[in-house]
């Protein structure tokens, strides 16, 4: 009866020993941290990363003449009123050199 009771208590050990053996083995390591002192400061974040735009609408904006279209200086995050900011102003090209054919015409 006591050698029934002696493997018993045996098993019991060997399963609690593998038991503890995989809860060490499958414990998270410890995430190494920097500490400091809390202080109140403004913040800049950038973050550099590709994205996707969805156009919701779509417009097509023609001129009536050639020319060339300068910079804006319409800023993002600027007020832009109606009849009152210039988005862009038009430069038309020099008209061509009209040759001899078009002249006798």
């Amino acid at each position: 009866m006591r050698s029934i009771w002696i493997k018993r208590g045996g098993l019991g050990l060997v399963a609690a020993a593998v038991i503890a053996g995989f809860a060490w083995a499958l414990r998270e390591e410890p995430a190494f941290v920097d500490m400091v002192e809390v202080t109140a400061a403004p913040m800049k974040v950038t973050i550099r990363e590709e994205g996707i735009t969805r156009v919701r609408d779509i417009y097509t904006v023609s001129a009536p003449i050639a020319g060339h279209l300068t910079r804006t200086v319409v800023n993002e995050g600027d007020v832009v009123r109606a009849n009152d900011t210039v988005v862009a102003s038009i430069h038309p090209l020099d008209p061509p050199l009209i040759d001899r054919r078009a002249e006798a015409e």
